[in-house]
């Protein structure tokens, strides 16, 4: 495993920034773990047997990150409210079928509690929810 960061490249030979490196390691050390005989595999450990690939990793993304190479981060621009008047005239977000209104409770809990990711909609539950009623 040691050899394996040291020389790890993505198929168009560039070498992978740190995070990814590291994250390759941990999605083997994953994958060991789903393995009954390797299901105490611990890379990350200091009482395991594995500081030479620890040592490797850190070296690693050492000279990694010296010689500049990392991930960009790739970031959306912010909706502006003219966006979202546009959604809503163009009738993307609408409150008339259940598309639109599927699409317009995606976009308000993203902007709400600050969602990401589908995931993050996914693992949201009705109990996370109280509904208050206000009367005015």
């Amino acid at each position: 495993m040691s050899f394996f960061v040291m020389e790890a490249r993505r198929q168009d030979g560039a070498c992978y920034p740190p995070n990814s490196l590291y994250n390759i390691v941990a999605g083997v050390q994953r994958y060991l773990r789903n393995v009954p005989q390797f299901a105490d595999v611990a890379f990350f450990q200091k009482s395991s047997p594995f500081s030479r690939l620890r040592k490797a990793l850190d070296c690693r993304m050492k000279e990694l990150t010296s010689a500049g190479i990392r991930v960009s981060v790739k970031r959306a621009d912010p909706i502006s409210p003219d966006d979202e008047c546009a959604l809503w005239n163009s009738g993307v977000m609408n409150i008339s079928t259940s598309k639109g209104l599927s699409y317009a409770v995606f976009f308000y809990n993203s902007k709400t509690f600050g969602l990401r990711g589908n995931a993050e909609h996914k693992n949201l539950d009705a109990s996370q929810f109280t509904v208050v009623w206000v009367s005015v």
